[in-house]
């Protein structure tokens, strides 16, 4: 390899303000850095959070509301995702998964709010007081608070009206109870600020099948849930739908999965679970949300 420098020269002397280094290799070519006069490259900064190292990047953890201090703008990873919507008691169906935003944007230096949704509720049932309830649905997490994830909606409950066995909407929508086949909840989650948003619909109640009416199972950032068979006949425990996997961490982890029969949804967001069998039994509250962001510091 040889260096070549380039630069004004008066007499002896060098001009520094101006020169700049060739260090030329005959196999990738020529590199140029700024010479004299030239600064260090200015990298993203922010306090807030909890902060770990990975490398040359920063990642910041929030598990609660907070705030996020960028002092130098730059590239930002975000990862946020809502609360999971509870999942319906006694016959009812999964809680759907909190929404989920992901990806690259640019962020200037000032002071975002955090906020980290809640799960929702899970159904209970009331015994000879009242009919069986649906979950309750998620809350929504935000930056600063125009980046929105939406809340997971909750898991229709067994028994009552179709007010009660119908799924609630959401980020990702709750499953329908089996009570006359209860509808599946809709997903509310799209893109906001920049990121990509996931989201899917819960499966329906199914009540036609004799002996194992299904309930539905949440739906998940990475699929919609499904009539999960349950019963007298088929009153074993179902996994809700799937996720999504990121490795904003440095390992790959899944958030967002919806909530089953009697599993709880996967991850950060994850839909509660319904009662998994055909007894009285209260549903799972959703699993709370997160706020993840990463950025090169060095």
């Amino acid at each position: 390899m040889s260096i070549r420098r380039i630069g004004s020269r008066n007499n002896s002397s060098r001009s520094t303000s101006r020169q700049r280094t060739t260090l030329q290799n005959s196999r990738s070519g020529s590199i140029v850095f700024a010479g004299g006069g030239g600064g260090a490259p200015a990298f993203a900064s922010a306090t807030g959070g909890t902060v770990t190292t990975i490398g040359d990047f920063k990642v910041h953890t929030f598990t609660t509301s907070d705030s996020l201090v960028i002092t130098n703008s730059g590239t930002f990873e975000i990862l946020i995702a809502a609360g999971g919507g509870g999942g319906g008691c006694y016959f009812g169906g999964g809680g759907g998964a909190g929404g989920l935003l992901y990806g690259n944007i640019t962020l200037s230096a000032n002071t975002y709010a955090i906020q980290v949704g809640g799960g929702g509720a899970g159904g209970q049932y009331p015994g000879s007081n009242g009919p069986a309830q649906k979950g309750g649905v998620g809350t929504p997490s935000y930056l600063s608070p125009a980046i929105v994830a939406n809340g997971g909606g909750g898991g229709g409950g067994q028994s009552g009206t179709n007010s009660l066995w119908n799924a609630e909407p959401g980020g990702s929508g709750g499953g329908g109870g089996n009570q006359s086949g209860g509808s599946a909840g809709g997903a509310t989650q799209g893109p906001s600020g920049g990121l990509t948003g996931y989201g899917n619909p819960g499966g329906p109640g199914i009540n036609s099948y004799p002996g194992q009416s299904p309930s539905g199972t949440g739906g998940g950032a990475g699929a919609a849930g499904y009539p999960a068979p349950r019963g007298p006949v088929a009153s074993g425990s179902f996994v809700g739908a799937a996720g999504l996997s990121r490795t904003i961490t440095g390992s790959n982890v899944e958030y967002a999965g919806g909530g089953g029969l009697g599993i709880q949804g996967t991850g950060d967001g994850g839909g509660g679970y319904a009662y998994p069998a055909a007894a009285l039994g209260n549903g799972g509250a959703g699993t709370p949300g997160k706020v993840i962001v990463r950025y090169k510091y060095q």
